[in-house]
């Protein structure tokens, strides 16, 4: 069992600094774009939820892309951000199989989001997660990483996911919130 674990990480490791340097671009909705290794699964659920996933070996890069109006007339305040993302978790953590590690806050184009380390007991996907939640414009974005080589030897490629997240959209016009009452 050990010498197929050592295998398997010398093969994602060998697969993960073989990644070509031109990823796929991804138009996520009309105002925002992610890069995969390569071409992603896209996926549109009947409840209305976007999922886009890509698998390298044991690496999954996958985005989901929800808007709130999925939910009736779910209103977000100016204030009341810090309340959406606490619930999304508190729900996503209700799976006995998930293990919070970190979280932090984190700012990408005056927005702020969430930013979640955290396990996973499945024995069939990798059990290093990471998760980034970005509210704005109604939609909920969740972009993870999943992974079972060391946060050192993951960072390039998590960051590199992470951060070719773009918002096309005038930032005078991006709102974290439904009303503003």
């Amino acid at each position: 069992m050990a010498k197929y674990l050592i295998l398997l990480n010398f093969i994602m490791l060998s697969n993960l600094f073989s990644f070509g340097q031109n990823w796929y671009k991804v138009n996520l909705v009309d105002y925002a774009i992610i890069q995969f290794p390569d071409t992603p699964q896209i996926n549109k659920t009947s409840s209305g939820i976007t999922q886009i996933g890509y698998q390298k070996d044991c690496i999954f890069f996958i985005i989901d892309i929800e808007d709130l109006s999925n939910y009736g007339n779910l209103e977000v305040k100016p204030n009341e951000l810090d309340n959406l993302y606490k619930g999304i978790l508190i729900g996503f953590f209700e799976n006995s199989q998930y293990h919070l590690l970190s979280q932090n806050n984190f700012d990408y184009q005056n927005l702020r989001g969430v930013e979640v380390e955290y396990s996973c007991d499945s024995k069939d996907f990798p059990s290093s997660r990471y998760k980034r939640l970005l509210f704005f414009n109604g939609k909920i974005f969740s972009i993870e990483f999943w992974t079972n080589l060391s946060k050192d030897k993951s960072k390039k490629e998590r960051n590199k996911f992470f951060n070719s997240f773009n918002i096309t959209l005038d930032k005078s016009i991006l709102k974290q919130y439904t009303s503003s009452e």
